[in-house]
């Protein structure tokens, strides 16, 4: 059976890893977050570079070795870095995979700088307010890839069931 991968990117503090725990816990998916082998690589050698380097390198040899295991992947990371979104969709379809994006935004700026200041000071965290973001990545803006889904956190409605459903259906659609 074909495994599928969604991947969710987007902003620090716009809800990647709300909704892919919640697709986890929702829809059977396996997560696989950017941050579990982040932590663990910056508490040890304090390099952020290397750090994030390892992360995306362990997220592709994971994925790699499953194309045929029938599993739908969530993956939780905001590409960004070393490996793009599309680049990493295109080698997981030429694994054998259906792969997809979504693209979560938050455009209600109060709350998005709210979630930032709640996220406490794990080593994951160096982005705290939307100032920081503003600096290092030049602008709040998030452009989505072609056919790409992209979901607003800051819409009362849209609670993280909801929005794991909606990405379940995204990436199921043309299941068989």
């Amino acid at each position: 059976m074909q495994s599928r991968a969604l991947l969710v990117r987007g902003h620090q503090g716009v809800g990647k890893t709300t909704l892919s725990e919640q697709l986890a816990t929702d829809h059977g998916f396996c997560r696989l977050s950017k941050d579990s082998f982040y932590v663990p690589v910056m508490e040890r050698y304090g390099d952020h570079r290397s750090a994030s380097d390892i992360a995306y390198m362990g997220l592709r040899s994971v994925l790699r070795s499953n194309p045929s295991s029938g599993v739908n992947f969530v993956v939780d990371a905001p590409f960004n870095g070393p490996v793009s979104a599309p680049a990493l969709i295109e080698d997981l379809t030429s694994w054998g995979f259906v792969a997809k994006s979504v693209l979560l935004i938050c455009s209600d700026h109060e709350v998005w700088e709210q979630r930032l200041r709640t996220r406490g000071s794990a080593p994951n965290h160096l982005v705290t307010s939307l100032d920081e973001i503003r600096s290092f990545r030049g602008n709040l803006d998030s452009i989505p890839f072609r056919d790409e889904l992209v979901l607003d956190t800051a819409n009362a409605n849209a609670t993280a069931g909801h929005l794991a459903q909606q990405c379940a259906e995204y990436l199921l659609a043309d299941q068989q």
